[in-house]
C-alpha cells in the first residue's frame, strides 16, 4: 500500500482509530511496564513531524499585539479562572483542570483551522508562541497555584516541556532546508502523528487501566467535564477577538480549543496522581466532540448569515 493511500486513510478514519486505541489500552498486556521515557520520545517525534506545517515567513503579517493579548488571556488568565472555579466546586479535580488549560495550542490546530476556512498562518503562529513559551510558563504557574495541594516537580516539568516541545521544534529547522523532504513531511504528517497519538493513548490507558475500571463512574463524569471545558475553550477563542475577520476568529477558536492534550497526558502521568492522569486521558475523546460541536456552530452561523461566510 502506497504511503499516500495510508496517509489519506489515517486522515479519514482518525476518529475511529483513536477510539480503537482507547479500547486497546485496556487489553494490550505489558503497557504498564513501558518506561516513561518512551512517552517523551513518542511525543517529541510527533511534534517534530508536525512542525513541517509551520511557515515561519508568515510571522511578519500578523497583528502581534492582538495575539499577545489573546495568549495572556487564554493561557494565563483563563487557566487561573477555571482553576479557582473548579477548586470551589470540586477541589480534587482543580489540578487536572489547571494543567489541561495551561497546555499550548496543539500542532494539529492549523490543519483543522484550514479545513474550516480559518487563517492557517495565524493558527501556526499561535502554535509557535504558545509552545515556545510553555516551558517558561507552565511550571511556575503550577508551582504557584498548587503549592498547597500537591508536590509540583517544576524542574522535571520544565525539562519535559523542553524535550517534547522546544527541542523538536528547533531540531526540525535544519531539515526544512531540503524542500523535497519538507514537502514530503508536510504531506505525510499523518503517517507519524496518528500512530504517535495512538501509542500515547494506549500506553497511558494501560498504565491507568486498573484505576479507570475501578472508578468507571468517575471516568465517565470526567469525560463529560472535559467536553464542557473544551467548549469553553472554543467559544472563548471565538469571542476573544470580537470584531476580527471571520477567518481570524476561526483560527483563534481552534488555537484555543485544540490544545496539546498529548503533552498534558505525559505531564499528568509523570508528575501527578492517577486522578489527574485519568482526567487528561478523558480529554482525548472529548476534543473530538469539541471540534464536531464547533463545526456545527460554524455551519449554522454561515447558513444564517451567508454574507459572512469566508471565501
Amino acid at each position: 500500500m502506497k504511503t499516500n493511500t495510508i496517509n489519506r486513510f489515517l486522515h479519514r478514519y482518525f476518529n475511529p482509530i483513536l477510539f480503537a486505541a482507547l479500547i486497546a489500552g485496556f487489553f494490550i498486556p505489558g503497557g504498564e511496564r513501558v518506561p516513561p521515557q518512551v512517552l517523551l520520545v513518542v511525543l517529541g517525534s510527533m511534534i517534530f513531524a508536525s512542525s513541517f506545517r509551520i511557515d515561519l515567513t508568515e510571522i511578519r503579517r500578523f497583528n502581534v499585539p492582538q495575539i499577545g493579548i489573546f495568549w495572556m488571556a487564554r493561557f494565563l488568565l483563563l487557566p487561573g479562572l477555571l482553576f479557582f472555579i473548579t477548586a470551589w466546586l470540586y477541589r480534587p479535580l482543580a489540578p487536572a483542570i489547571l494543567l489541561f488549560a495551561l497546555m499550548p495550542a496543539g500542532v494539529v490546530s492549523p490543519g483543522v483551522s484550514s479545513m474550516y476556512k480559518g487563517n492557517t498562518s495565524l493558527s501556526i503562529f499561535i502554535v509557535i508562541v504558545s509552545s515556545i513559551l510553555a516551558p517558561f510558563v507552565v511550571p511556575p504557574v503550577l508551582s504557584l497555584l498548587l503549592s498547597q495541594q500537591v508536590v509540583v516537580e517544576t524542574r522535571g516539568i520544565f525539562q519535559t516541556l523542553m524535550v517534547t516541545v522546544f527541542i523538536p521544534l528547533a531540531l526540525h529547522l535544519p531539515f526544512r532546508r531540503s524542500e523535497r523532504f519538507s514537502r514530503w513531511m508536510n504531506d505525510h504528517d499523518a503517517l507519524f502523528v496518528v500512530p504517535a497519538i495512538c501509542i500515547l493513548v494506549i500506553l497511558v490507558i494501560s498504565k491507568q487501566a486498573d484505576y479507570i475500571l475501578g472508578h468507571a463512574l468517575q471516568s465517565v463524569v470526567y469525560l463529560l467535564v472535559a467536553m464542557v471545558v473544551f467548549l469553553v475553550f472554543f467559544f472563548f477563542g471565538w469571542l476573544a477577538p470580537a470584531g476580527s475577520a471571520m477567518p481570524n476568529r476561526i483560527s483563534f477558536a481552534f488555537g484555543s480549543g485544540v490544545n496539546n492534550t498529548a503533552l498534558g497526558i505525559v505531564i499528568g502521568f509523570l508528575y501527578f496522581g492517577p486522578e489527574v492522569s485519568v482526567f487528561l486521558v478523558a480529554t482525548e475523546p472529548a476534543w473530538v466532540t469539541g471540534i464536531v460541536v464547533f463545526k456545527s456552530f460554524l455551519e449554522f452561523r454561515n447558513a444564517a448569515t451567508p454574507s459572512d461566510s469566508p471565501a
